[in-house]
């Protein structure tokens, strides 16, 4: 199975600087048929960065 992305949303809040180790931590919000909703986010100690979106259709 594959899962193709049909719309994303990233959201910046602060710069990372370069060569910074961030975790990031993406998970389903939901799920209709054959769409899932799912949402993300990046962390850098302790701080968010950055946020995102998106909508994923599996084929």
């Amino acid at each position: 199975m594959q899962i193709i992305t049909s719309e994303s949303r990233l959201t910046y809040h602060l710069p990372e600087p370069t060569g910074s180790v961030v975790t990031v931590i993406g998970h389903a919000v939901g799920e209709r048929r054959r769409q899932v909703d799912a949402k993300g986010r990046v962390e850098l100690q302790g701080r968010l960065p950055a946020e995102a979106d998106a909508v994923m259709y599996r084929t």
